[in-house]
């Protein structure tokens, strides 16, 4: 019995603090766009489309805890719908969204920013930069001003102060090791790939 106690006291100490946790996320209706003086019918709840990959999820919170989930493959279908994920309460919603929406896509990359949204590229090498207001959900889609990185998809991002970075990827048979800077004050872009050195290409940035 004293060994058994042991044993468990020893496994007790190896046990990590903070273990993984699987938890079903709650789906929430559909969050429509408010139009003023327009009454529209009741949301439905929210489909449940989330066995999907090559969409994006940022890995940054906004203010108020939620994650944003864009495109990707369904199935045989590649999407462009919009799902918000609170940490908070582990709940899922479904946004309409208005204006500049971006086409269906999947290999996409993306970076969140205040209270904005940034998608760029993909499988189908749009390389327009679509900037979602998550405050009054429209996207805008801005072409950056000559010279401008080629679309691709597989490539990473990141946001540093005004400029979101790019690198790497892959556009049809070539792989890209490149590295652009795109500034939201300016809406201009700038290759700094050779700022430094660069590292071997590869499809995986």
């Amino acid at each position: 019995m004293q060994s058994s106690q042991s044993q468990q006291v020893q496994l007790d100490r190896q046990r990590p603090g903070y273990p993984w946790e699987a938890r079903r996320l709650t789906l929430f209706p559909s969050i429509p766009i408010a139009r003023y003086g327009i009454v529209q019918a009741p949301p439905s709840i929210s489909p449940c489309h989330f066995l999907r990959y090559g969409h994006i999820l940022p890995a940054t919170a906004n203010a108020i805890g939620e994650l944003f989930l864009f495109g990707g493959l369904v199935g045989d279908d590649v999407t462009a719908n919009l799902y918000s994920l609170s940490t908070r309460d582990f709940s899922a919603a479904l946004w309409q969204t208005a204006s500049d929406i971006p086409s269906p896509r999947l290999g996409h990359a993306s970076a969140l920013v205040g209270s904005v949204l940034i998608v760029w590229s993909g499988e189908k090498q749009d390389n327009r930069f679509y900037l979602l207001n998550l405050v009054f959900r429209e996207w805008t889609a801005v072409k950056s001003s000559s010279p401008a990185p080629a679309g691709r998809y597989g490539h990473a991002t990141t946001m540093t102060g005004p400029k979101f970075y790019i690198f790497g990827g892959q556009s049809d048979a070539e792989f890209l090791n490149d590295m652009w800077a795109f500034d939201l004050n300016t809406c201009r872009s700038r290759n700094r790939s050779s700022d430094s050195h660069t590292i071997n290409a590869s499809s995986s940035a």
